[in-house]
């Protein structure tokens, strides 16, 4: 009846082994899926930094060719400014001579009646 007892719980002792083994063997598979996933993860991680890396550079790039192309601006705007200030000023100048030539016209024409 012993040895019987013994028998039975080694058979159970067995299966409960097995049932563990089958345990640790789906754990193995689990952990190697997760470590998939997690190199996956690193994979992805490391794509997204040098994306934004690469980014950061091209913002930077474009922030400097925004700076020069404000300064071309200014430039310009100063030119036309001051090419502005000289036909405003090109302008006085010939509407004075228009306007003393209108005089001289006048006065010449009152003369030409006068000698009529």
């Amino acid at each position: 009846r012993l040895q019987q007892s013994l028998e039975i719980k080694l058979k159970e002792t067995e299966e409960e082994h097995q049932i563990i083994l089958e345990k640790h063997k789906e754990g193995e598979t689990l952990c190697q899926r997760y470590k998939k996933y997690i190199a996956n993860a690193d994979n992805k991680i490391n794509e997204l930094g040098e994306l934004c890396d690469n980014f950061e550079a091209k913002l930077e790039s474009s922030q400097a060719e925004l700076k020069s192309t404000q300064a071309e601006l200014e430039s310009t705007r100063c030119q036309l400014n001051e090419q502005l200030s000289l036909a405003n000023s090109t302008d006085n100048k010939l509407t004075n001579e228009l306007q003393q030539t209108l005089t001289i016209q006048k006065s010449l024409e009152a003369r030409v009646k006068e000698m009529e």
